[in-house]
């Protein structure tokens, strides 16, 4: 943890600004594309993992009880 995270903030915006332009713009671009695709992967995943548990007797336990307390 920093003492001031806004401080640190803008002396990280302060270095940015220095750089490059182009070499900036296409860092950010990379690290998106990549933040992106292991999101994509995850949620691939979690829907998959979502539907089996639809058919799990823990799920059709607890979906009884929900329709029980109505």
């Amino acid at each position: 943890m920093v003492q001031d995270p806004l401080a640190e903030a803008i002396a990280c915006a302060k270095k940015l600004i220095d750089l490059p332009k182009q070499a900036v713009e296409a860092t950010k671009r990379l690290m998106n594309i990549q933040l992106e695709q292991q999101v994509m992967a995850s949620l691939d995943y979690a829907n998959l993992a979502e539907y089996v548990s639809f058919g799990t007797a823990d799920f059709n336990r607890i979906v009884d009880g929900l329709i029980a307390k109505n």
